[in-house]
C-alpha cells in the first residue's frame, strides 16, 4: 500500500497568541543533547564536554569531560550512561568507572558518533556520520547498511526507527526497510530528529518542515500551511503533558496539543534549537548553538 501524503491546510484550530518566556543563558558551548537519567541527573552533551546537573540546580553544572565534543547520550537498564565522543563510546557505570567502546568502522577517517540509543534488550545502537549504523550487544558489533544516522527511537512494539541523511528507515524482526515517500518533491529532504508519541505517531524534524507519519499516511506541516515560521525544523520533544514541542533553526518554538498550536517566545532569534527538555517544575531547557537557555 502506497504511503499517502497530505499537505495539512488549516483543518485544525490554531492559537494565534504568542507566549513570552523569562530566560537566562548558561553553558556557552554548543549544546547537542539533553538527557535526564533514571538517577534524576541531567546530562548535557556539548561541544566542550559533558555537564552533569543534580537536583535541577542549573547554576551548579559540573563539566566532567572538559574539552571533549560530546554528541549523544543513552542509558541502559543497569544505569550505565553512554556518551558519544568522536569515534568512541564512553560508558560510565554507577560507580563512575569508565569503559571505552570503539565500534567497528568502515567509513572515512573523519567519521564520528552522532546518536546513541539503548533498546529494551540493552543493545546499544550507534549512529555515525560517514559510517554505518552499528548495534552492540555487549560482546559483538553488528552493522546495518544505513549511513549518516543522526536519530534512533523505538516503538512500543519494539520496532527500531532510524533517521538518516538519506531518509527514514525501520528495523522489524531484524529486517531493515526504507520508508519511502511517493513524491519527487521531497526526495532531497534531510532528517534532523525523530520522535514517537503515545499514539504511535512518528514525528520528523526535517529541513522541509515537520512531518507526521502513521499507518501509511503522511502529514506535512510547513510555513505554507501551519503556524511554523521556519521550515528548518531542528528538534522535536514530547513533554509529560502530551504537548509536542517543535524547535527550528531560527530559534522558534511551537507547541502542539489536540491540534492546537501555540508559539512560545524564548528570545532566541536566529539561534538554532538543537535539543529541548522540560523539567519537573515545567522549566524549559533549550540547547542551542550558543549555549543552554533556561526559560520559565
Amino acid at each position: 500500500m502506497k504511503n499517502k501524503i497530505i499537505l495539512q491546510i488549516f483543518i485544525m484550530m490554531v492559537l494565534v497568541s504568542s507566549v513570552s518566556c523569562e530566560q537566562k543563558v548558561l553553558l556557552k558551548d554548543k549544546i547537542n543533547f539533553i538527557y535526564s537519567s533514571s538517577m534524576n541527573d541531567l546530562w548535557i552533551a556539548t561541544s566542550g564536554g559533558i555537564y552533569r546537573i543534580k537536583d535541577e540546580k542549573y547554576n551548579d553544572a559540573k563539566n566532567i569531560k572538559k574539552g571533549e565534543k560530546v554528541t549523544g547520550i543513552a542509558e541502559d537498564a543497569k544505569k550505565n550512561i553512554y556518551f558519544g565522543i568522536g569515534k568512541n563510546v564512553v560508558c560510565l557505570n554507577i560507580g563512575n568507572e569508565e569503559k571505552i567502546i570503539t565500534p567497528f568502522g568502515m567509513g572515512r577517517e573523519d567519521s564520528y558518533i552522532q546518536s546513541l540509543a539503548v533498546d529494551k534488550n540493552d543493545n546499544l545502537w550507534i549512529g555515525r556520520n560517514n559510517d554505518l549504523l552499528v548495534m552492540y550487544n555487549g560482546d559483538k558489533f553488528k552493522t546495518y547498511p544505513v549511513w549518516d544516522v543522526n536519530s534512533i527511537v523505538f516503538s512500543a512494539s519494539g520496532d527500531i526507527w532510524i533517521g538518516a541523511k538519506s531518509g527514514i528507515y525501520f528495523i522489524k524482526n531484524d529486517i531493515l526497510e526504507e520508508l519511502k515517500l511517493d513524491t519527487s518533491d521531497l526526495e532531497d529532504f534531510e532528517i534532523n530528529n525523530i520522535l514517537i508519541d503515545d499514539y504511535d505517531n512518528l514525528w520528523l524534524a526535517t529541513n522541509k518542515g515537520l512531518f507526521k507519519y502513521n499507518n501509511h499516511i503522511w502529514i506535512i506541516y510547513n510555513t505554507g500551511n501551519s503556524k511554523l515560521k521556519d521550515d528548518q525544523v531542528s528538534s522535536v520533544y514530547l513533554d509529560k503533558n502530551g504537548s509536542l514541542m517543535v524547535g527550528t533553526r531560527s530559534g522558534e518554538i511551537q507547541t502542539i496539543k489536540n491540534n492546537k498550536w501555540q508559539e512560545l517566545n524564548p528570545g532566541l532569534k536566529n539561534n538554532a534549537i538543537n535539543t529541548i527538555y522540560k523539567d519537573s517544575k515545567d522549566i524549559l531547557l533549550l540547547g542551542t548553538d550558543s549555549g543552554l537557555t533556561v526559560s520559565k
